[in-house]
């Protein structure tokens, strides 16, 4: 492959990454947009019309994912812009419904997005590349959204119901915290060179990204969702799109 040639997949794989104005980011910044008018109707006692607009906001969340991958609107700026939207709504609103006393949660919560936030940024930085949401997140924030859901009804839910609730979210928020961070870790110190102690200790749980080096192929796993993925030997500088999840990464073969 030659320059002229490594230059045009680059500025491909720019194309596709790179790109702001889509209908999943517009979703994203709609559900931004949503989070005053749902603490503006729930301060005033409009819980019904609160609890649509916060399901609105949870649907938006599901389809702008599925719009991404199915139209291959997947891009670096959605990736990271998702994310915001849902841990700004999920913050802001839990302060709203769960009492002073278990606002310990959301503490939790917000150092953990800042720490991952941090990690995140290192990675981009050092591989230009965002990645994508894993399954401990997605659960993660499934059973928050399912929280918010039942809280906003249920004004009057006892206080054994509000610490098992907040328990409940803690373990899931530090799980998903552990699993980004072994990620983050792994990728930081394969692909960046990075050596600090704790991202050794982290990238000791991380699995290899490439699998096998053969002649002909090559097998790498996706950086978002771990599927492996069988690409030519010998190709240089390749783009990979997953089959999976869409994700797409360049990797050299």
């Amino acid at each position: 492959m030659n320059d002229k040639e490594h230059r045009n997949l680059e500025r491909a794989g720019k194309a596709d990454t790179d790109r702001i104005l889509t209908i999943p980011n517009v979703l994203s910044f709609f559900r931004l947009a949503l989070i005053p008018v749902i603490i503006v109707l729930y301060a005033k006692n409009g819980v019904w019309w609160a609890f649509g607009m916060l399901v609105l906001s949870g649907v938006t969340d599901v389809v702008d994912g599925w719009v991404a991958r199915t139209y291959h609107m997947v891009s670096n700026f959605g990736k990271a812009i998702d994310p915001v939207a849902d841990k700004l709504t999920q913050i802001a609103v839990l302060l709203c419904l769960m009492p002073m006393k278990c606002w310990w949660v959301v503490g939790i919560l917000v150092l953990k997005e800042v720490s991952i936030g941090i990690m995140t940024l290192l990675t981009l930085h050092h591989t230009g590349m965002v990645y994508g949401a894993g399954w401990y997140g997605k659960l993660c924030t499934a059973v928050i959204y399912l929280s918010m859901f039942v809280l906003m009804l249920w004004r009057t839910a006892p206080d054994w119901f509000l610490y098992a609730d907040a328990a409940l979210c803690a373990c899931l928020i530090l799980l998903a915290f552990v699993k980004y961070a072994i990620r983050y870790g792994g990728i930081l110190r394969e692909e960046a060179g990075m050596n600090a102690p704790i991202l050794s200790f982290f990238a000791a749980h991380a699995p290899r990204q490439a699998l096998h080096r053969g002649r002909r192929r090559r097998f790498f796993r996706c950086p978002a969702c771990r599927a492996v993925q069988i690409v030519p030997a010998g190709c240089g500088q390749t783009k990979i799109v997953c089959r999976k999840c869409g994700e797409i990464f360049l990797r050299r073969t």
